[in-house]
C-alpha cells in the first residue's frame, strides 16, 4: 500500500507519543478588582474563589459575590489575609507567648486557644483549628475530655 510521508510521518508520531494530549485546563486569571468577573468563564471563576478561600460551588453570579466579598475585604486588620486559616496564622505569629511556645516546641492546649481565638474574634472550630496546626506541625493538646476516644 502507497503512503504519502506525510500520512506515515503522522501515523509514526502518533505511535510514538500516544494519544493527542488533552487541552489545558484554564488559565489563571490574576486576582485584581479590574477584572471583568462576568466575562470569565465557570472554570476560571471557580479557580479565583479557590484562590480567593471561597466557597466554590453554585452558580456564576454567587461565585462572582463571593470572589468580590474576599477581594473587597482581602487583608485583615494586620495587612494579612481575610480568610479563616490566614488569619489564625497571623495571631500565632503576632502573640509573642504563643509565637514563643511554638518556637521552642512547647504544647499548645487547642481550647485555651480557641478561647483566644474567639475573643480575637476570629471563628475556627475545633477540627479546623486542630488541622490547621497538624498542617502546619505545631505540637499541641486538649485539656478537655471532648474529642478523646471513649471506649
Amino acid at each position: 500500500m502507497y503512503m504519502t510521508r506525510a500520512r506515515q510521518e503522522r501515523t509514526h508520531t502518533s505511535s510514538i507519543h500516544g494519544p493527542p494530549s488533552a487541552p489545558d485546563p484554564a488559565p489563571h486569571v490574576a486576582a485584581d478588582s479590574s477584572t471583568d468577573l462576568s466575562r470569565l468563564k465557570l472554570a476560571e471563576l471557580k479557580q479565583l474563589a479557590k484562590d480567593a478561600g471561597v466557597k466554590v460551588t453554585g452558580r456564576k453570579e454567587e461565585l462572582i459575590a463571593r470572589i468580590q466579598a474576599a477581594w473587597s475585604g482581602a487583608t485583615g486588620a494586620r495587612g494579612g489575609p481575610a480568610n479563616v486559616e490566614g488569619r489564625v496564622v497571623d495571631y500565632l505569629a503576632g502573640d509573642q507567648a504563643i509565637y514563643t511556645k511554638i518556637l521552642t516546641y512547647e504544647p499548645l492546649d487547642v481550647d485555651d486557644l480557641q478561647a483566644k481565638l474567639a475573643a480575637a474574634s476570629i471563628r475556627c472550630g475545633r477540627t479546623a483549628l486542630i488541622s490547621l496546626l497538624d498542617a502546619q506541625s505545631i505540637i499541641h493538646f486538649s485539656s478537655s475530655a471532648e474529642g478523646r476516644w471513649n471506649r
